[in-house]
This record gives structure tokens, sequence and C-alpha cells, in this order.
């Protein structure tokens, strides 16, 4: 199905006026995992320099442990590095108009997967790539030409148009939404299971690509628990709030 248009931009956080995100340029990895469970100690502890596992991305997690992830995300943030987010040294900052993580909506994800506006006539190609250019050398894939079976770290395979690197394949990625079912064009009120974009290091170069999607329950009825997979990761996303009652007018 030919992608609907998506309203936003991942170019211009400056323009306080205009709605726009940020995603990361890699997927969450376990050495950040790592890292922010030394917050939780007392005192804490060094944070071990990224190398070896702790650079693969960070899988197995549930869709709670993702959400839960953004959050100490983002009050770390709040109480250390507000000042980092500065823009070339303006005074604007993000957190001033609520801003924090979170994962990506799968409208967001699948925006920037394909591309985004960088993407030009090629945004409705579902891998990003060029013809001719061989999908090994962007994505981790099933196969003995490229992910052989194996989780691998991150950023070694070319970006894609907007600079993001393992956006297919590696890990599967968690979304923020849940999966909604639609009928004649508009959306049903019950919300699913958890949705998980772009595939993974298993799924085959044939199949892979931003349209790709899984649905997964919430809850695992075997274990008594999240459900937890292990081709699942995800990267996070930061963004300020379209619009609260203090700031009316942004919208």
């Amino acid at each position: 199905a030919k992608p609907e248009p998506y309203a936003g931009t991942l170019t211009d956080p400056a323009k306080q006026a205009a709605s726009f995100y940020l995603l990361g340029k890699y997927e969450f990895t376990q050495g950040q995992r790592d890292a922010l469970e030394t917050l939780a100690t007392a005192p804490p502890k060094d944070c071990p320099a990224p190398a070896g596992d702790r650079e693969v991305p960070a899988v197995g997690v549930t869709w709670f442990d993702a959400v839960s992830f953004a959050e100490r995300y983002s009050q770390w943030l709040y109480a250390n590095a507000d000042a980092k987010l500065d823009k070339a040294g303006e005074t604007y900052r993000l957190v001033t108009l609520n801003g924090f993580f979170r994962l990506p909506t799968e409208a967001e994800w699948e925006y920037a997967a394909r591309g985004g506006a960088a993407a030009g006539k090629n945004y409705g190609n579902p891998t990003f790539i060029e013809p001719g250019q061989p999908l090994e050398e962007f994505i981790w894939f099933a196969g003995a030409k490229s992910a052989n079976g194996k989780l691998w770290p991150i950023g070694l395979k070319k970006p894609n148009p907007l600079m993001l690197h393992d956006i297919l394949g590696n890990a599967a990625e968690i979304v923020l939404d849940s999966y909604r079912m639609t009928k004649a064009g508009r959306m049903h009120g019950q919300a699913g299971g958890f949705v998980v974009k772009g595939g993974s290091y298993l799924i085959g170069e044939t199949v892979i690509g931003a349209a790709w999607r899984r649905e997964y329950p919430p809850m695992d009825l075997a274990r008594k628990g999240p459900s937890r997979v292990d081709t699942n990761g995800f990267r996070l996303a930061f963004a300020p709030t379209v619009e609260t009652k203090a700031e009316p007018q942004r919208i």
C-alpha cells in the first residue's frame, strides 16, 4: 500500500512553533541499559566503557521495560544535562517545551525509517535503498551474506538518508502505540498488543523493510509476566508535547 503522508519534521527544532521530534541515531544498547541500572545503586557506580557486548542493541526487553528506560533517561536528563540541549549557544531549551524521551509512535518510526523528506521520490521504497545498492551494506538480515544468525554491534552498516543506523534489521524495534484495527478507513477504539517494526537479524531480505510489523501480547500467559522476545529492542525518540493547557499558543 502507498504510505500515507506524515506531518512533521526531523530537521529544525529551533523553530519552536513547528511540530518536530528527534530520533536516536542508533538502537538503544546493552551498555546504555547497564548505565541506567548503575544510577539505581547507592552510591552510583561508574559506567563501564562501551565495548564488546555493551555495543549491541538491548534485546529481550518488554514494552514496559522500554517505557521505563525512557522515563528514567528523561529524569536523568532533567537533573544533569538540560544545558547540553542548547542549540548553537542559543537560550532555547527543548525541556522548556516539556520535551522528554519516549518510544516513537509507529507513524514517527516508519516516516523516519523510509528516510522522511530526505528520501525524496524514494520514500515509497520500503527499504530506502537505491536500486543497484546491495541490501547487506545497510541491513543486518537473515542469511550468511548478512547477519548470519546473530545480533551485531550498532553502527556497522551504512545509515538511511536521515543518518539512522540499523533502522531496519539487527533488532526489531518496539514502538509506543498499540496495534489498532481499521475498518472502512476508521480506527477501532480498542487497542491490541504492542507493535515492533523493521524486522530483525532473523528476517529474510525479501520481506524486511519499513512496512514490516508484528503484534505481540503485552503479557505472556505461559511465563505469567510481560512478553519478552530475544529479537526485540528499541530506539528512543525525544520530543516536546504538541499542546498542553500551559502552552495553548504552540498549536
